[in-house]
């Protein structure tokens, strides 16, 4: 058969194909040639720096001095909670162990933003339905990670964590006001009770 002149289709032995259909063949040879996809973000390497807190700790001494916030002394002992990658390794999470003993719940997730270069600390208690964001970084000096939160009524919060040890951990919060007032001063020493797991 002869070909069609100035038809829109095009003859190929007994078949007929459509500028479109050619076009879009075209097409896949193209994607079927381009370069594979981008390999997924990783995390950045500044949280490896958290990982002496990944693993189940216990309170050995819990101590939250008289302050405005603590008008009577309180102390205790005993607490478990566990740290752990989650999300690929992107986040940490902290929180009460299950089966530990009745008492206050906490949930901490921690994070690095690179944009800020800083550690963040987002910690949620109850009773109270209470939310402290703290923004922490690695001191070199003191070989301790120091945080900060702005609370309300003009009140800073500060805190220290350090590893005497890779299995203790000692860690101070204190929240003042501008005039130096002292609203909570808590110290508290753990144990590890369970071997740091790497992220998957």
């Amino acid at each position: 058969m002869a070909a069609l002149g100035g038809s829109p289709f095009c003859m190929q032995g007994n078949f007929i194909m459509s500028p479109r259909v050619i076009l879009l063949s075209l097409l896949l040879v193209v994607l079927s040639h381009a370069a594979p996809a981008a390999e997924p973000p990783t995390p950045p390497a500044e949280l490896k720096r958290l990982e002496p807190f990944v693993g189940t700790w216990k309170v050995e001494k819990f101590v939250s001095k008289q302050a405005e916030w603590t008008p009577v002394e309180v102390q205790s002992a005993g607490e478990i909670a566990t740290t752990r990658w989650i999300m690929d390794g992107w986040f940490i999470e902290d929180r009460k162990a299950p089966g530990a003993p009745p008492g206050p719940d906490h949930l901490g997730i921690w994070h690095y933003e690179p944009a800020e270069k800083v550690y963040h600390y987002t910690m949620f208690q109850t009773p109270g339905g209470n939310r402290t964001d703290l923004a922490v970084r690695w001191n070199d000096k003191t070989a301790a990670f120091e945080g900060t939160a702005s609370l309300p009524n003009g009140i800073t919060m500060r805190t220290i964590s350090r590893f005497p040890n890779k299995d203790s951990k000692e860690w101070q919060a204190k929240a003042t006001d501008a005039a130096g007032k002292i609203y909570l001063d808590i110290t508290c020493t753990e144990i590890r009770v369970t071997p740091a797991q790497s992220p998957k």
